[in-house]
């Protein structure tokens, strides 16, 4: 659209694509420590990061260290630029933005991904009273500072209305669907020939396994469906309670459950495709904090979708408004697994509804519409700075 853009961020440290890396090598400085790269006519700006490891500690130290030397190269190194769009959580890096802008005179869009601490506190991860506050004061200085705040979804608009943020600041954009062009059904791909899926129904979660997702239910589901030799479910990915799940499945004796590393994001039509009926999980409670992106993505391949969600929640609404699915509340394995029988029991209904739903998601989601909303944005606050 015209726009000249460079991409300040890490050095590639988690869930590595190897093929991607090779397509989009990084040229370093002599130590090691700012790299550059190219693709698509868009320069790369990247800090060195170890990889991504299970200690908090360490996590956190290599957080500050980027936050530090981004910040330095955003305020001194890169080109004039007009406008800064942080991408959030972490929720500090809105802090490390403003000071950018303020060095020079930019206008921030602070684009809110998962609104944070409120995850954090309603998945109880984070109790401490004190420090609950003073995250609470970060959010409402990075709102405040922000010239633009933009969500993803309905529920984080109301979520920031009550907090105060004013309606000219918020601008709902939600993240684009990659068009992706499945192969035909009912024929066996590399993915599923490797790991013997064809000819089952296969119930597939694909993506981070952590606390926020409550795979719990999703393996006490198996267990109930365990006698039915046609359902297959399979975990894809990588995060802090795969070995927990790992070890949960193990015990139960869950031979219908596999449980697979994270997969180049080339693969991901062949999973799809693979799959049955996919599934999105999100935590009790954190409905109107986030929106996973990866139901939309699910829509927009004509695959059928169950979410695990509060009845409120956006995406509840997401799944009953494409008519591509069903939505289980959370904590109720047996209520996913009545639902999944039933799916397959009427697979080809459910097949046609998804694919019914398709062009629908795919318009509402196209990267087109998304991206010129961006450009809106930015074309109001630039002349906005002009004025």
């Amino acid at each position: 659209m015209g726009h000249t853009v460079t991409v300040l961020t890490t050095s590639p440290h988690y869930n590595r694509d190897l093929e991607a890396e090779r397509v989009q090598p990084i040229a370093w400085n002599a130590l090691h420590l700012v790299g550059r790269s190219r693709l698509d006519g868009v320069d790369y700006l990247h800090v060195a990061m170890p990889r991504k490891g299970r200690s908090v500690f360490l996590r956190v130290l290599a957080w500050l260290w980027f936050h530090a030397v981004s910040t330095i190269l955003g305020s001194v190194w890169l080109p004039r630029f007009d406008v800064v769009i942080a991408p959030s959580p972490p929720m500090t890096i809105g802090v490390s933005a403003w000071l950018v802008c303020l060095v020079r005179r930019a206008a921030l869009v602070y684009n809110v991904q998962e609104i944070y601490p409120d995850v954090a506190v309603q998945l109880g991860a984070l109790r401490n009273r004190a420090v609950i506050g003073a995250l609470h004061r970060l959010e409402r200085f990075v709102y405040r500072r922000s010239d633009a705040v933009a969500v993803i979804s309905e529920g984080m608009v109301a979520n920031l209305r009550s907090k105060g943020v004013p309606a000219a600041k918020l601008t709902l954009i939600p993240n684009y669907v990659d068009a992706i062009d499945l192969p035909d059904d009912g024929r066996p791909n590399a993915f599923s020939a490797t790991h013997g899926l064809d000819g089952r129904f296969v119930v597939t979660y694909a993506g981070n396994i952590g606390k926020p997702q409550g795979l719990d239910v999703v393996i006490d589901a198996a267990a109930l469906l365990r006698n039915d030799p046609a359902i297959l479910f399979v975990i894809v990915g990588d995060g802090s309670e795969k070995r927990e799940i790992e070890k949960r499945a193990a015990q139960n004796g869950l031979d219908n459950v596999r449980i697979l590393p994270y997969q180049p994001y080339a693969v991901i039509p062949e999973i799809y495709a693979a799959s049955s009926v996919c599934l999105v999980l999100q935590a009790a409670g954190t409905g109107a904090t986030a929106l996973p992106s990866k139901a939309v993505q699910i829509a927009g391949a004509g695959r059928p979708l169950v979410a695990v969600a509060d009845a409120d929640s956006d995406l509840a609404a997401f799944v009953r408004a494409s008519g591509c699915g069903i939505a289980i509340p959370p904590g109720r394995p047996e209520e996913l697994a009545a639902a999944l029988a039933a799916m397959k029991s009427d697979d080809t209904t459910w097949r046609s509804r998804a694919a019914a739903a398709r062009p629908g998601v795919a318009a509402a989601y196209s990267r087109s519409r998304v991206v010129q909303a961006y450009s809106d944005v930015i074309a109001r606050l630039t002349a906005r700075d002009r004025s």
